[in-house]
Order: C-alpha cells, then structure tokens, then sequence
C-alpha cells in the first residue's frame, strides 16, 4: 500500500485572488487605537483627511483656519501589537496653502492635496523616508480633492468643475486627461482604484447631484491612454439637494466586479439632512454601474449628514457622519456596512449595518467622520473637532479601528499571517542581494537595503507566529494514487495565498 503521509497538493484557494474581503459578516470586536497628533496645536484641524494602505496612515491638518501656517500631514506605521509610531510629518511649502485638505495613499506613493496653492504634490517612500517626488499644479483650487492608485492619479480642481488624470512612467508624472462638467461642483470628492475613477458632480440639477465613472482605456487613434467615461448616473429616488455625489470611492474586484460607494450627505428620507449612500456595481453585460442598494444607519437622524465622507473595499464599505449627536452636539460618528457576497432582495444586494464607530474620548463639537478610509479589516476616521483642556481649540485627532491588534506581524514577509517556510524562501532567494530597503517581498524586513543575516534572524525569531492558511482540501486516495502514478510523485510545500 503507498504511503501517502507527507504529500501536499496544491488547489486553486478563494484567497489568491484579488478583492476578496476577509472581514467575517459578525460582530467586528474593533479595537480602537488614537493616532494622537505629534505636535497638536490649536485650528490646525488634524483629523480633516485620512489614509491608509498596507502598514501605513496619512493624516491631513490643513490649518483651514490659520492664515499662517501652510498646512502638514503626519504619517503613522501600525506595529504588530497595534500600536502606531508616528514615522513623519511632511509640511506644506507656503503660507495659508492648505496642503493636507486631502491625502492619498497607494503602496509607498502618497498624494496630498493642497488647494489654496493650486498644488498636489506626490511623495515616494524608501525604507521609512518620505521624499517629494514631483508637484503638480492647476488652476484655481486645483488640490481639493486627490486619490492616487499605482501610477495613477486624479486631482479634483473645485472651481473649475475639473478633474485631471495624470500617469507616472520612469518616475515622471504627466497629465494624461482633463475631464469638465461646468456647474456641477464636480471634483470635490474624487475616487481611484487601477484604472478606474469615480467623481461626483454633486452640484448638478440644483443639487440633486449625479456620479460620474471613467476607465482609462487605450485609444488606437492617438496611440495613447486616454480616461474615457463610463456613464453619469444619478440615484433611483433622486431628489433636489440632496448632494448625491458630495463624496465618493470605488473598488476594483477580479472576482466579485467593480464596486463604488457615493454619498449624499443632505439625503431627506430619514429626515431633513439626515444623509444617505448608494452602493453601484459594474455589470459588465451591459457595460453600466447599477445601483445595488441605499445604505442608511440604523439610528439615522435628521441633521446627522450621513455620508460626511465615504470609503469601501470589497464588500464592506464606512461612511462618516459628522454631525451625529451620540456624544454631544456634532460629536460624529461612523457606520460600518457589508455585504456577505449572497443575499439579494428583489435582485438587489442586501447590504447590513454591522458595526457603529464613536470615538471613545468623543465629546461636542468633534465632528469624527469628517474623513473615513478603509484597508481590509483595519478603518480610520478623522475628526478634526477634537479639543482639549475643556476649549474649543480644534486641535483635532484622528482614530484606527481593527478587527485584530496588531498590524504587520514581523517576518511575514509574503503578508499571509503566518511565519513559516514562505518567508523562509523569500530569504533565501534574495540573499546577499542589495534590494530597496524594507521591500518584503524581496526578503529585507531589517529596512537596511541588503538580504542577509539580520533578515534571516527576524524570520527565524518569529517562526510559526500567527495563523496558518486553513489547508486545502486532499483528494481521495483513490484520485490520489491516479494522480502520482501519472504524473510522478512530486512533493510540493503548502502554497500560501494573499487576500489583496
């Protein structure tokens, strides 16, 4: 009789592909940790903007307030045990620009939006060094609104209803196209994810609003990329000032298909500016984003401007809500929705509030949800309100929330929750090699640009941390033995998937 201990076979897991959410459709337990401002000083709004990707969160202090100050972002990492150590903070360049009004992070690129100088400009981290990579400028209130993605990004300019698309190649960002829808407000919220932007003309139809979706595309004619659009839309029970489209964000899913979020924070039905989001999907059949449900908070009420801001990944989308009431006038909050990829009602996805988020010092005045962003099971959300010592000083705050404690466990290196032989063959295969320092993937976890013993230490002083990948599943012995006499007998280690 063979035998058959020790044979690993490899299937195709739900986990190697791209989207898939892993956040379980149950009580989210978050945790929350403050990412208390380094240097707080008083109406420099810190909390007015957040970011996150990966290990990382930008938080945007535009000093809106002060006609001095040119406006800072400070950058925190997530440490295994949750924690965040602040990592740095980059400043504006001139006086009363605003540079903060938005932030947007995308792997080691960061965007930041600085409108009252007409500026984005675009950092590129090595290690854990921030570094102005390039600035590019517009017209009036060019900077009000940034998402970057890979090597793309969009810039909203306000007051020119505008959206630039800019690519970066060999380094170098240039404009690639300019989209204008006079009289719509378009650009104020803008959403990026690969190849695909979302922007809502919320001003649109006295206020009703509508979204707008683009591709980026290949145009044989010019023999170039050019941003073609894929339809405006408005709500099903779209009403006058409503402000359907004031914020909004999309996902990219090779799975499930392209999903948005979009807000329209003055919606009426749950009273007079109690707010409202619309989920849409792209159906690619009929080449159109339909909408899929209209997501309201269980305790909505009138006033609260639910949708203050808006972000989704995957299946589960945040939405702020600046002005609820729970810890006092305008002491905000923040409503957690999913969908477990199943349920439909009419042929509608049936989306489910999951989790209501206050920050635990909340008080009057703090306006938590002012900004809200996701990465996988981990939520940030600003509130820029935030006072201390009993004043109105808006020094502001910003929060994280997770479903677990820490962030990036120390020699995962392929990012799979689990230390083991993986990581142990990254190592290996990029040994005495120079790499850019703190790439994972290329085996240097120490952050010092050179694959050798350090690492190596890390990983074996981690091994078996965390959970490993459920296995999958063997075959029946009788398939098993028709296999191995076929092919050989070929003894492989376990593949481990990476949900992103």
């Amino acid at each position: 009789m063979t035998n058959l201990r020790g044979f690993l076979f490899v299937g195709l897991a739900a986990a190697m592909f791209c989207g898939l959410n892993a956040v379980a459709m149950a009580d989210l337990a978050l945790i929350e940790t403050e990412a208390v401002s380094p240097s707080p000083t008083a109406n420099n709004l810190y909390g007015c903007s957040v970011s996150l990707d990966g290990n990382y969160l930008a938080v945007g202090s535009n000093y809106q307030l002060d006609d001095v100050n040119p406006g800072k972002v400070e950058i925190f990492l997530r440490n295994p045990d949750g924690s965040l150590t602040h990592q740095q903070t980059l400043t504006g360049f001139s006086g009363d620009e605003d540079f903060g009004t938005d932030v947007s992070l995308s792997g080691d690129t960061l965007a930041v939006g600085a409108h009252n100088s007409n500026s984005a400009y675009i950092y590129t981290r090595s290690g854990s060094t921030w570094s102005l990579q390039q600035t590019v400028t517009g017209g009036y209130q060019f900077g009000i609104s940034v998402s970057v993605s890979d090597d793309n990004l969009i810039v909203g300019e306000y007051r020119a209803h505008k959206i630039s698309a800019f690519h970066r190649d060999a380094g170098v960002w240039s404009l690639e196209s300019e989209i204008v829808k006079p009289n719509t407000r378009l650009a104020y919220g803008v959403g990026l994810c690969g190849d695909v932007a979302i922007a809502g003309p919320w001003g649109a139809d006295s206020y009703t609003g509508s979204v707008s979706m683009f591709r980026r595309t290949w145009d044989d004619g010019t023999q170039a990329y050019i941003w073609n659009e894929d339809g405006t839309y408005q709500a099903s029970d779209a009403a006058t000032n409503a402000w359907f489209g004031y914020r909004s964000d999309v996902y990219v899913d090779e799975v499930f298909g392209d999903v948005a979020i979009v807000s329209a924070k003055m919606d009426d039905e749950m009273g007079s500016d109690a707010g409202a989001a619309y989920i849409f999907r792209y159906d690619s059949g009929s080449q159109t984003w339909v909408e899929q449900a209209k997501l309201l908070a269980d305790d909505i009420a009138p006033g609260d401007t639910f949708g203050t801001d808006v972000a989704i990944y995957g299946n589960t989308a945040i939405c702020g809500s600046r002005q609820d009431d729970d810890n006092g006038d305008n002491s905000g909050s923040a409503y957690i929705f999913q969908w477990d990829g199943e349920t439909y009602d009419a042929g509608k996805e049936v989306w489910v509030q999951v989790d209501k988020l206050t920050a635990s010092d909340g008080a009057e005045g703090e306006m938590f949800g002012e900004g809200v962003a996701i990465d996988g099971e981990v939520f940030a959300v600003g509130a820029w309100g935030y006072s201390t010592g009993g004043e109105s000083n808006l020094v502001g705050s910003a929060y994280v929330y997770a479903t677990t404690g820490g962030g990036p466990l120390a020699g995962d290196l392929n990012d799979d929750g689990f230390v083991g032989g993986d990581d142990l063959d990254i190592v290996r295969s990029f040994w005495g090699q120079n790499v850019t320092a703190g790439d994972l993937l290329s085996g240097d976890p120490s952050n010092d640009g050179f694959v050798g013993g350090d690492d190596l230490d890390i990983v074996r002083a981690n091994w078996g941390q965390g959970t490993p990948p459920a296995p999958t599943a063997i075959p029946e012995p009788t398939l098993l033995i028709l296999l191995m006499a076929g092919a050989g007998t070929v003894l492989m280690r376990r593949s481990r998937g990476k949900n992103r």
